[in-house]
């Protein structure tokens, strides 16, 4: 995350952002405390429905409305798929 923010790259930044509320949605859902370390197993499924999420909508956003977003949704899960998932 701090290396996004120096390179000033607001993609990537956008990215982990989402992706770390996403994971202190997963520690309150598990009745956890939101500064508890994330275990692998809910890491992944966040990630994996972060990626869907972007990828569907992806599909509903028309180009000729909204140019920049589908494209922009699209990089941002390729860029989760790519550091974040294991193989």
């Amino acid at each position: 995350m701090i290396a996004a923010m120096k390179a000033k790259d607001p993609l990537k930044v956008n990215t982990l952002r989402g992706l770390m509320a996403a994971m202190t949605n997963e520690l309150v859902a598990a009745k956890k405390k939101p500064d508890e370390e994330v275990p692998e197993e809910m890491a992944v499924a966040a990630i994996r429905r972060e990626v869907k999420k972007r990828k569907k909508l992806r599909k509903h956003f028309a180009p000729e409305i909204v140019k920049n977003q589908p494209q922009r949704k699209t990089r941002s899960a390729q860029f989760l798929k790519v550091t974040s998932l294991p193989r």
